[in-house]
């Protein structure tokens, strides 16, 4: 029944708010307080989002090497991000030799949509 209850929570209407909570969760002793420590990751995963853990026994440098890695592999590299620049360079290039031979040839061309201004 108190399953039931947690669940019920889960996808209901919040509110807005400009306060910004992120839950620090100590899991200091875990095997003894493990149903406590899992009221609190439940608690916080639902009502905030966000928990921080702290006392996990994972060593900062672990913690920092973990993070180095996954911008490493997440950074752009030099050649994609100019691979993607000259494609879109390229694409919008033929657009305009196209232009230029249709108007070239007396075809009439569409007009370029403006966008709207919002107001």
């Amino acid at each position: 029944m108190r399953e039931l209850q947690r669940e019920s929570r889960m996808g209901a209407i919040g509110s807005e708010t400009r306060q910004r909570e992120v839950r620090v969760i100590d899991l200091a002793d875990f095997d003894a307080r493990r149903a406590e420590i899992a009221d609190h990751l439940w608690d916080a995963a639902v009502d905030v989002g966000f928990f921080q853990p702290k006392n996990h026994g994972i060593d900062l440098a672990t913690t920092r090497e973990a993070f180095a890695m996954t911008e490493r592999f997440f950074a752009p590299t030099c050649s994609s991000a100019s691979r993607r620049t000259s494609r879109r360079t390229e694409s919008r290039s033929r657009a305009a030799r196209a232009r230029n031979l249709n108007e070239a040839r007396g075809v009439p061309t569409l007009p370029t949509r403006t966008p709207r201004r919002l107001e």
